[in-house]
This record gives C-alpha cells, structure tokens and sequence, in this order.
C-alpha cells in the first residue's frame, strides 16, 4: 500500500517535467502557509488553533532584501457540522509582497472557511471544501527609484495610490489515513476567481488572473523512528506553470520522542534546486529552505524560514459529586 502511494507522487512529479517561467506568489516551504496555497486546509489539522508564519527573501544572493514575502495566518477547527465526525475550519490570512527598486507592494487580508465531511465514523477519509473571501491591493513604494527612457518623464505616468479590489478563492481537498501511522492528501484550490484590476498608470491596468494550484502529499513511516514526506505542487496561470516535487525524512532521536529532525531536497522544474530543513517538537514546527537557481538566472539563490504552532486546548472534565453516607 506504502508503495502504491508513493508511486503515485513520483508518476505526478515525472508529469509535471515541462518548462516553467514566472508565477503568482509561491513559497518552498507551503507546509509552513498551507491556507493560501488551498482555502480547504483551513481548520484541517489535529488542534485547537494554528498559528503559521513565512518569511521568503527571492534572489537573495543578487538582491537581497528587494523581492520578499512575509505572510502570516491563523485558523482553528471549530466542532460544529451537519454530523458529529464532521467539522468546520475558520482562518484569517495576512501577507505582503514588495518587489524591486521602486518597492512595489502587494497587500492581501482574506478571510477563509471550510467545511469538513467525513465519509466514515472514524474520520479515516474526510473531503473538505473551503472558500476564501477579501481583498488585495498593489502600490509603487518609491518612483523616483525607476528609470526611464525619456529622462524622467515617465514618472507622470505612475501613481502612487494603491489600486486593487475583491479577491475570492476556493478549493476542495481529500484526506485519507491509509492505517495508523500513513497518510495521503490530495487538493485543488483556486486563487483570483474574479480578475483584479490594477491601476498604477495613466495610460493601462494590470490585470491580476485566475491561478489555479493542485497538490499532493503523504507521510508513510519507514520504521518506528523514520518517516518519508513526499509532495508535489503545480500552479498554473494563464500559459504559465510552476511544478515543483519534494521529499523529505523526518526522524525521531528515540522512537519514543517527541523531537524530529527533518530534512530533505526538492526541485523546482526548470528553476531552482531545493534544499530543505527543519525541526518538530511537540507543537512546534521550525523549517527552512534554500532554493539554488539552475535558470538563466543561476545563479539567483532564495531563501525561506517559517514557524508553525498548533496550540491543543482541552476541556476538563465533569465530575459528578458522589456522596457516600455512612452506615449507621
């Protein structure tokens, strides 16, 4: 069964070798921000909340500090369904992108929900839909930082007043423990439902399109201490593509601890080597990644920290009072 499963990823991977260009924003590490990679990961976890945070500095090594993405959420899974296996997610998401010498900046705030059915008691299979809702925004930080063929005239042509609108998405997600300690996931989510248009000039717009994001991944134990993490990602836009394929071990000091070491390589098709980190322990997860460039940008190198705590809050129990009389 591990192996069927493990197939599968590397028959998806094989399938996505096609030359990729530019893409909406992305990180290696989408385990650390998996709301906005799909709305349906909202509350699809085993908590009370989450809290998830991402750095990404592109081009680092080239341009540090000109093109980066922090992004921030925080959702909760709430016991509220149609049946009592079942469960809805709430989330609120918060990122920022700037890029260049003129700082433009892409701001987005949305808001996420999903609902989670389970298909049996036990929750072993479970499909989830979710939707996200809010808005996003584009702004020229600095106009004076761009050059222009005609000497600076140019300048009249841009605004400095942010422009954005509405922005929608939506997905569906299947989750399936294989036995007790393997599991798959399998997702669709789509981000920009409505086109979004940008005006920074006087003379046009931009026009932000659909992006369409399909992923998969898994965790199969090898041993009581070792488990393997595969993923696959592809983003499509329009006539661009992104696809990436990852493998990570994830090993525990005892097979009793709680702390796991994590590391693994990736590849990004047709741009950049990935080489990923990190640490579990308890309620924490800590990673990190490095992304080499092998496009004609090489050698243009990345890199990504990101943090995520799921806090659990349980409810005491309610103990009746027994009173017991003696005999008398």
């Amino acid at each position: 069964m591990q192996l069927k499963f493990i197939l599968v990823f590397i028959t998806l991977f094989l399938f996505i070798i096609t030359p990729s260009k530019g893409q909406d924003i992305h990180f290696t590490r989408y385990d650390l921000q998996p709301v906005m990679l799909n709305p349906a990961h909202t509350g699809a976890y085993n908590g009370s909340i989450r809290v998830t945070a991402i750095y990404r500095d592109q081009w680092a090594n080239i341009l540090p500090n000109q093109f980066s993405t922090p992004a921030i959420t925080l959702d909760a899974p709430l016991a509220i369904g149609l049946k009592k296996e079942d469960w809805i997610g709430v989330g609120v998401n918060f990122y920022q992108d700037r890029a260049g010498i003129g700082k433009l900046s892409t701001t987005g705030f949305s808001g996420s929900l999903s609902y989670h059915l389970a298909l049996d008691k036990q929750r072993k299979n479970v499909l989830t839909i979710g939707l996200s809702g809010g808005s996003v925004s584009k702004k020229i930080g600095d106009i004076s930082s761009y050059i222009f063929e005609d000497q600076g005239q140019g300048e009249q042509s841009l605004s400095t007043d942010a422009s954005g609108g509405t922005d929608f998405g939506a997905g569906l997600m299947f989750t399936s423990k294989v036995n007790k300690t393997d599991m798959v996931r399998f997702g669709l989510g789509v981000r920009h439902i409505l086109p979004i248009d940008y005006q920074l000039t006087s003379n046009g717009n931009e026009e932000e399109s659909m992006q369409i994001n399909i992923h998969g991944d898994g965790s199969f134990m090898v041993n009581p201490q070792m488990d393997i993490e595969p993923a696959i990602v592809v983003q499509v836009k329009e006539s661009l593509f992104l696809g990436y394929g990852q493998a990570r071990l994830a090993y525990k000091v005892t097979p009793e601890s709680d702390f796991r070491l994590v590391g693994g390589l990736g590849y990004r098709v047709g741009d950049a080597v990935q080489v990923l980190a990190g640490v579990d322990y308890k309620s924490w997860r800590f990673g990190i990644a490095y992304d080499y460039g092998t496009s004609q940008l090489s050698p243009a190198q990345s890199f990504e920290i990101g943090l995520t705590y799921i806090g659990k809050i349980f409810k005491r129990p309610k103990v009746k009072e027994v009173i017991f009389c003696p005999p008398f």
